[in-house]
């Protein structure tokens, strides 16, 4: 498993091979930053570690930020303030807050938790960068880290020591958008105001169980994702995991009953190209296959 690019005439090529002879290195969260390409990769003699490639095609280990044999295995790439940053694991701080700055240069950024905060899903909103992280007092919550670095509690959501989760943070109509379990209504959706106010929204899957909204993609000005209204548990009318939305209005609607009834498609992976929403989906006929939504609104298998 190695780096491999494409043409615009659709020939493919080896980047790089990373982990020599049959080693593969995994490239993963492959992100651009300063016209750089950089990921995780593996090799028996650093580990899991950052490296980027130039637009030579040059391949570079940025920092071996756990030395040795041992993984810092960095995560969650994300480009803010001119800044590469990314969770990672010293073997000293535990699994905390890492940035790359415009010069190559590694930095701890913040150190949240007691052990390791495992910060994940970081994404840019309101010029700070928002994430999850977790303490030993409030569980796993949101937090934001201002452009000096200045890392703050958003809010707690599960009040206490008891985790929200906060996840698949989607910026949308300017709010942040994201899934969240208050302990009381399970994983639902909710979102933070540019003032920094969070709310939960519609409850999809009413009562304590989870509607568990994920791959929140933005596609013709909605907000598209997965979610669960409740078939498996018996609920009236339900239709299990399809794709549902959210308008600039803020209303809530089932998309596409793809997998009729009481079934589940899980649509995933939504991914926008050009003026249609592609994603993965199941029926029973088909199986697990590529479908595409239109503008108009009209789901149909590709």
């Amino acid at each position: 498993a190695e780096l491999w690019k494409v043409n615009p005439a659709g020939v493919a090529s080896l980047v790089a091979d990373i982990g020599p002879g049959s080693d593969g290195s995994s490239p993963a969260y492959l992100t651009v930053f300063n016209n750089e390409l950089y990921f995780q990769a593996t090799t028996a003699a650093s580990g899991a570690e950052l490296w980027k490639v130039d637009s030579a095609g040059t391949k570079f280990l940025v920092a071996d930020l756990r030395t040795g044999t041992g993984s810092s295995s960095p995560a969650y790439l994300t480009v803010f303030n001119n800044a590469l940053y990314f969770r990672a694991d010293n073997g000293t701080n535990g699994a905390e807050l890492w940035k790359v700055d415009a010069a190559g240069n590694p930095s701890l950024v913040a150190d949240i938790g007691a052990g390791s905060s495992s910060p994940a899903y970081l994404t840019v909103f309101n010029g700070q960068l928002y994430l999850q992280a977790a303490t030993t007092a409030h569980g796993a919550e949101l937090w934001k880290v201002d452009p000096e670095g200045n890392a703050d509690r958003v809010t707690d959501i599960n009040p206490g020591a008891g985790s929200s989760s906060p996840a698949h943070l989607t910026v949308f109509n300017g709010e942040l958008y994201f899934q969240a379990d208050n302990g009381e209504r399970g994983a639902e959706l909710w979102k933070v105001s540019a003032a920094g106010t969070a709310e939960r929204l519609t409850d999809i899957n009413p009562g304590s169980r989870a509607a568990s909204p994920a791959y929140l993609t933005v596609f013709n000005g909605e907000l598209y994702f997965q979610a669960d209204d409740g078939a498996a548990d018996g609920a009236e009318d339900a239709e299990g995991a399809e794709l549902w939305k959210i308008n600039a209005a803020g209303a809530t609607s089932l998309v596409a009953d793809i997998n009729p009834g009481a079934g589940d498609s899980y649509p995933a992976y939504l991914t926008v190209v050009g003026d249609k929403l592609y994603f993965q989906a199941r029926d029973d006929r088909h199986g697990a296959e590529l479908w595409m939504l239109t503008t108009l609104g009209a789901a149909s298998r590709v």
